[in-house]
This record gives C-alpha cells, sequence and structure tokens, in this order.
C-alpha cells in the first residue's frame, strides 16, 4: 500500500516557514525576477488529504490557490502557479530540486 501511514505523518494542514533554493528553481523554469521575488514573498499554507489508497489530495493557499489531485507513481500534465506547462510524477523517497519547509499546524 502506498500511503500506509500518511495520514499519521502527512495529513493536515501545514504552513511554509522556509525556502531553500526555491528562487533558483523558479529561475531555471523560466519565471522572471519581479514575479520570483513576489512568490518568495507570499505566506503559503498547504492542506494534504488521503484519498484513496494511492491518491493524495493538495491544496495550496498563496499567491494563487492550487488544488490538484496526485496519484503515486502516475505522470500527468499540469501547470505551476505562473501558468507554465509542466510533467509532474510523484515517486516516493524522490530526490527533490528545491525545499519547501513547512510546520504542521493544529485542525
Amino acid at each position: 500500500m502506498a500511503l500506509q501511514g500518511f495520514t499519521e505523518s502527512l495529513a493536515g494542514k501545514w504552513l511554509l516557514v522556509k525556502n531553500e533554493g526555491f528562487d533558483e528553481y523558479l529561475q531555471a523554469m523560466g519565471v522572471g525576477y519581479i514575479k520570483r521575488k513576489l512568490a518568495l514573498s507570499f505566506n503559503t499554507t498547504m492542506e494534504m488529504i488521503k484519498e484513496g489508497e494511492d491518491s493524495i489530495r493538495i491544496i495550496t493557499k498563496s499567491a494563487k490557490n492550487m488544488d490538484t489531485v496526485i496519484k503515486i507513481d502516475e505522470e500527468k500534465e499540469e501547470a505551476d502557479p505562473f501558468d507554465n506547462k509542466i510533467k509532474e510524477v510523484t515517486l516516493p523517497n524522490d530526490n527533490l530540486v528545491c525545499k519547501r519547509y513547512f510546520q504542521k499546524q493544529d485542525s
């Protein structure tokens, strides 16, 4: 079962407390200077909800609110907050390009 233990460890509301490498990540995606600085200035919250045995719903509230459902090991077309078309795949134990630190909030 791909998401065993998810509810206990990751489900809930999270508040972004630190970014590492996010500016470089956005720059590599072609996001301009002003948009990058704006993206870094917003407070970001995220809620993760388990849906079924292999899906997670992620609701992100920031400069642009996003609501997406991801399936483990499934590639899909997506748009980032700046409407750049990207392909994304979620893999267990995947290496991250940037680190965004969230702190779990009480419900």
